[in-house]
């Protein structure tokens, strides 16, 4: 029989109830304030679950950031030619 044992710094972290996640997945989604949130979160050296979260969001949300830059500025280079023909079209009128 193999004994493990977990020291009390692992054992304090890994117990953080439900409720304490919900408030943290509720604060940081809140748009503006939900970024500087998970800026902080990312320098708190006491809770390392709540600083790897963050981590994590961070760079979930920055390559959503910049997926939707790319995908906006390709769907601006598509509709270029069908503004033009709008307006052409309602220039006639």
């Amino acid at each position: 029989m193999e004994i493990v044992s977990i020291n009390n710094n692992q054992k304090k972290h890994s117990n953080i109830i439900v409720w304490e996640w919900i408030k943290v997945i509720i604060k940081t989604s809140i748009p503006i304030f939900g970024f500087f949130y998970l800026i902080y979160l990312c320098f708190i050296k006491k809770r390392p679950l709540y600083q790897k979260y963050a981590q994590a969001m961070l760079i979930i949300k920055l390559v959503t950031l910049i997926c939707i830059i790319i995908l906006g500025i390709i769907g601006y280079h598509i509709m270029i030619p069908y503004y033009e023909k709008l307006v052409d079209y309602l220039e006639l009128l």
